[in-house]
């Protein structure tokens, strides 16, 4: 029997540095049915030509899409849902690598499993990570939406994970262009709610990321930059917050609805740390009353929750202790 196609959506601006090795990854893979669909968003270096030379070359069928003007990447992820051919697909970033069986792995994951979803491990370090040392899981329902609200392996990337293309079809999915702070969590979760996903993670790891300490997010450290990119975290938890009160219950799902409140406070926390290291004092101030209110409900919680791992429980520790520091002297 032939195995099931899998569709991959590479969205690509601008990608000409690292392009070549991850094409190069995805055509190593042992999964041999595979279909890729790549977008450039109009780049201005060579990436065009190196995704056309990938598809003259390719042992897959490729598809290539060019957006006219640059329109950012959850635009190009919806022309790409348009061309699926698959039963499953996933999505590949154009600065990383994959491990030859990443595909594979995520296949066997979710064909042999009562799940929606499959996760595979991603990391920076691929040899001496400790996820490569961790056993194989199968989270409930409840529990699969606290493990992408938080951040200990699973989390709301899209890169490390398989779904089933009859689902994002049937809840009429896709990415909202105007979210460019996770958008990508935005879709796990409203698929893996309307889909009553179980998720199934195996943590050893096959996707590799590359820290791109050259990207824009990294480089906006300017006051403007920086309430850009807060206010439009917030903005991605008002949609969280409007998918889960349209589509669960306090009573079943408490813990998704208390874990979302903690995410929340806790951006809050991370947006008035920033806001003050650009010394952006009057809008970092405008945040105190929920500041107090994560101090009183949440803080404690958050560090002993099992949702959280220890490097970002200790980046909350430190970041609250500074603004609290920080709100005292500017009150």
């Amino acid at each position: 029997m032939m195995n099931a196609m899998v569709d991959m959506i590479v969205p690509v601006y601008n990608g000409e540095k690292f392009l070549q090795e991850c094409l190069e990854s995805l055509e190593q893979q042992s999964y041999q049915n595979i279909h890729p669909i790549i977008i450039d968003d109009h780049s201005s270096d060579s990436s065009l030509k190196v995704i056309q030379k990938y598809q003259q070359n390719s042992k897959f069928e490729v598809t290539v899409l060019e957006n006219d003007t640059n329109q950012g990447v959850s635009y190009s992820r919806n022309r790409a849902l348009e061309q699926l051919k698959g039963k499953f697909v996933t999505f590949l970033d154009a600065d990383d690598v994959l491990l030859n069986n990443h595909v594979e792995k995520l296949v066997n994951l979710i064909e042999n499993n009562p799940s929606r979803i499959a996760v595979t491990g991603g990391g920076s370090h691929l040899k001496l990570n400790p996820k490569n040392f961790q056993r194989k899981r199968l989270y409930s329902f409840n529990d699969s939406l606290c493990e992408l609200l938080g951040s200990r392996g699973v989390e709301g990337y899209l890169w490390n994970k398989l779904f089933y293309v009859e689902d994002i079809k049937k809840y009429q999915l896709n990415f909202i262009k105007d979210i460019f702070m996770g958008e990508d969590l935005l879709f796990v979760f409203k698929l893996a709610v309307k889909a009553h996903a179980q998720i199934i993670y195996d943590p050893k790891i096959t996707y590799y990321y590359r820290p791109n300490l050259d990207s824009a997010m990294r480089k906006n450290r300017s006051a403007e930059g920086v309430l850009k990119k807060g206010n439009n975290w917030l903005k991605t938890y008002q949609v969280l917050e409007s998918i889960i009160d349209d589509n669960l219950n306090q009573h079943n799902n408490r813990k998704v609805f208390r874990l979302l409140d903690i995410q929340y406070y806790g951006s809050i926390n991370d947006f008035m740390y920033d806001l003050f290291a650009v010394d952006d004092i009057k809008d970092a101030i405008r945040f105190k009353m929920e500041f107090m209110h994560w101090i009183k409900h949440d803080f404690w919680p958050t560090l002993f929750s099992k949702y959280f791992s220890t490097r970002r429980k200790i980046g909350i520790f430190k970041k609250t202790l500074q603004n609290r520091r920080d709100v005292k002297t500017n009150s």
